[in-house]
Formats: C-alpha cells, sequence, structure tokens
C-alpha cells in the first residue's frame, strides 16, 4: 500500500511533533514503533509515498476506494500516519518534493537532489500492544504539539573555560532530586546529570568505591550529562558507592548509591521485552530511588529507537513527561 503526502499535510507537519499517547489512539506515533517523523513536505506533496511495511487493515480498504485521498484530511481517523515512520515503512520522493524528517541522528532530506529513498529498518523486537499502550500512556504529554524539537547540545571546552566565571551553581534535576539511589548490578555504564545552566559548566564525574577508590570517571563541558563506562566486575550487590559530580569551581552533588540484584528492581504489570522499555515505564511509574539506573538503561535501546532519544532529551532538559 502506498499512501500519498498530499498537500494538507505540509500546514500539519510543520506544527506536529511526536506524542506518545496509548497506541490504540490513532493520531499520536506509536512509542515501540516510531523512527522517524515527517517535519515538512517542500515542492509538489503529491510525489512523495510512504509504503507501510504493516499497514492498517481497515486503512487499505478505505485507501483502495479512493486511491488520491489525502491521509492528512481531518476526515481521515488515521491521521497519525501521516507524519510517523514505523520500523519497515520506505518512504519516496521525487525530485519534484523534498521531505524533511527526524530521526535519532537529526534531520534528512529525502527528495529533490537528495536521496529518493528513506528505508526504515526493520524492528528488533515484538513488544505486546496491549503493554506498549500502557507504557505509551505514561507519556502522553511528553510533548507539547505547537513546540518545536530541542536538543540537548554541548560546547567547546574553549567556551566553557572562557565562561566558568558566571556559570550558575550545581543544581540537581528535578527528577533525580533524591539523593539515595539503588542500581542494578548488571549495569554498564551508570549516566551522571545535573540541570543545563547557560553559559556551560565544566563538570567532573567520578564513581568512587567504599574505600574512595575511584572506579569510574569522565568529564563534560557544555552537554549537562555525562556516561561514565563500567567493567565486568565493577558492580556487586551490597556495594556501597557515591558518585561525585563537581564542577570548576569546586561546586559538589554527590549521591549515595546501593547496588542491588537486578532481580529486586521494580518490574511493569505487563511483560516487557527490551531493557529499554522496562526503563521508560519505571522512569516514569516507578520509585524515585530507581530514576538513575533507570536512565542508564534507558540508553540501551536501539540506534534508530526515536522514541527512547526523545524519553532521553527529556531528562536532560528537565523537561516533564
Amino acid at each position: 500500500m502506498r499512501v500519498i503526502l498530499a498537500a494538507g499535510l505540509v500546514a500539519a507537519v510543520l506544527v506536529v511533533r511526536p506524542s506518545y499517547a496509548a497506541v490504540a489512539d490513532d493520531k499520536t506515533c506509536p512509542i515501540d514503533e516510531v523512527v522517524a517523523v515527517i517535519r515538512s513536505v517542500a515542492g509538489d506533496a503529491t510525489k512523495t509515498h510512504i509504503k507501510r511495511a504493516h499497514p492498517n487493515a481497515e486503512k487499505d480498504a478505505k485507501d483502495a476506494t479512493n486511491e488520491q485521498k489525502s491521509v492528512g484530511d481531518p476526515a481521515d481517523d488515521h491521521a497519525w500516519s501521516d507524519t510517523c515512520i514505523r520500523y519497515g515503512d520506505r518512504l519516496e520522493a521525487g525530485p519534484e518534493a523534498v521531505v524533511t524528517i527526524e530521526t535519532t541522528k537529526g534531520k534528512r532530506h529525502i527528495g529533490g537532489s537528495y536521496d529518493p529513498v528513506f528505508q526504515a529498518p526493520e524492528a528488533s523486537e515484538a513488544v505486546s500492544p496491549g503493554a506498549m499502550s500502557y507504557v505509551a500512556s505514561l507519556y502522553h504529554n511528553l510533548f507539547s504539539r505547537s513546540s518545536p524539537t530541542v536538543y540537548a547540545t554541548g560546547r567547546g571546552l574553549e567556551d566553557c573555560q572562557q565562561a566558568e566565571e558566571e556559570a550558575l551553581p550545581l543544581v540537581p534535576l528535578d527528577r533525580l532530586g533524591q539523593t539515595h539511589q539503588e542500581i542494578g548490578a548488571d549495569l554498564k555504564e551508570i549516566v551522571a546529570a545535573w540541570k543545563p545552566s547557560a553559559p556551560p559548566h565544566s563538570v567532573q564525574a567520578t564513581l568512587r568505591g567504599r574505600d574512595g577508590i575511584a572506579i569510574a570517571r569522565a568529564d563534560s563541558c557544555g552537554s549537562a550529562h555525562v556516561t561514565l563506562p563500567l567493567r565486568p566486575g565493577d558492580l556487586h550487590p551490597n556495594d556501597a558507592l557515591t558518585l561525585e559530580i563537581v564542577d570548576g569551581r569546586g561546586e559538589r552533588l554527590d549521591y549515595d548509591l546501593i547496588v542491588v540484584e537486578p532481580k529486586d528492581l521494580p518490574v511493569p504489570p505487563g511483560p516487557l521485552p527490551s531493557e529499554w522499555l522496562i526503563a521508560a515505564w519505571r522512569l516514569a511509574a516507578g520509585p524515585p530511588e530507581t530514576r538513575l539506573d533507570s536512565i542508564a538503561r534507558l540508553q540501551t535501546a536501539p540506534p534508530d529507537a526515536l522514541a527512547a532519544r526523545s524519553i532521553s532529551e527529556a531528562i536532560w532538559l528537565d523537561s516533564k513527561f
């Protein structure tokens, strides 16, 4: 089945960002399937098409009777399909039009003088619709439909050093206000994060054992988060650790960490097949003392999982879900 991105779509996609409502809401992108979102169409929109890998049977029947019907038409009950590109979908655009899409790697242009085809990767995991509906509902208000996408970006070290005297105090993220945290012994990395500030901070994060010896260390400047890689054997159940976050002026933010068995972390009411989806549930619905662990596990999502990136960006910007 091919879907024409008709002219009515152009105005719509300029103001819509992904909204992760329940799967049953056909006007939003399915959180477990979306890999890209259409942002705009320039030129002749009738020369652009989406071939759905897993089309909706009821909608196929409608399209079969009216091939030229705009999927962006308000009368279409499946208007979300205008802007969401899911696993396995194929977007094509001729030289008469340029489609701008947003992916986990940033914006891409399809058509015109650019590549004429965007082929979405195949899904690597299957998810129960009921379970995903529950998880997606937790992020229903993650984005305002009228807001542009904003990503947290870093700056060079030179800018950071020049602005050091003006930098704001080191403050925890709202959702990481609980400084006592529990992390699973199986983590492969831990993420230190703090409220973003302008001008930028130079910050060093250090994970220390009970004896004060550094287990991992990482530095950051313009970015208000940093990843500390962990080696096998770095974490053991019942370990008491300290995550120290210190800026260039000596401002300090500490987290007391207790390492627990992964099975002792909260689990969702229904089965979810991947670590990042469980982390997304735990981050929104679990206790505050497991959020540092959840943020780290969210980073294990496939590189093309746009929903995971969007949730992470909301964390870095200290935005509400």
